[in-house]
């Protein structure tokens, strides 16, 4: 559903995924997910038209180099793309203390009774270690990330313990290269500035 904006702001905010008739005179800001979907539909935008006078694209998180490549081979994308800005907003502020990932059902994916280790406990994982690393990107921590280090599973363990009992393990590893990347591309400090405890 469209934002509440202010009478004076003139725009329409809508749906990237929608088909939208062209505004050859306007300018148009993308917000946008770096994923696989959210760049094939800005693609299609400017497939074969000028869809804006200009664009302004901005990312929640760190553009993976491949849908950048994808970006550069639009010729009508590139010019007429007044800004691409990497915005590292993955996360919702509820208050001045809180924040959360706003990822529904991570926690029993993670360490639920039917956890297993398939390609939706990854994606969530990553998404879960993106949306963190951009609130420390936000707040420039460079949190030393701390984890309880689990068990091996013993033979007499029901099955899915083991990725259980994994879960902060992987999530602390997952977090610290990302945030690793981060400071080495000077987004946070070189040393760390605080701790983050996964239990």
């Amino acid at each position: 559903s469209p934002l509440p904006l202010p009478p004076s702001t003139p725009a329409v905010v809508d749906d990237v995924r929608k088909t939208r008739e062209p505004l050859p005179h306007q300018s148009a800001v993308y917000f946008l997910t770096p994923s696989e979907q959210s760049v094939s539909d800005l693609l299609r935008d400017w497939e074969d038209r000028d869809a804006y006078g200009s664009a302004h694209v901005f990312f929640s998180s760190p553009l993976p180099p491949h849908l950048l490549t994808r970006l550069r081979q639009s010729p009508r994308l590139v010019s007429r793309l007044g800004s691409l800005r990497e915005l590292n907003l993955e996360f919702l502020a509820l208050d001045a203390r809180c924040f959360s990932t706003a990822q529904e059902g991570a926690l029993c994916q993670f360490f639920g009774a039917n956890a297993e280790l398939g390609s939706s406990y990854r994606e969530a994982l990553q998404t879960t270690a993106a949306r963190l690393a951009t609130l420390f990107i936000s707040l420039r921590e460079h949190p030393a990330v701390r984890f309880r280090a689990a068990l091996p599973p013993g033979e007499d363990f029901p099955p899915g313990v083991d990725v259980r009992l994994l879960g902060a393990q992987r999530l602390a590893v997952e977090l610290h290269e990302r945030l690793t990347a981060a400071a080495r591309s000077g987004l946070l400090p070189e040393s760390e500035t605080c701790e983050l405890v996964l239990a």
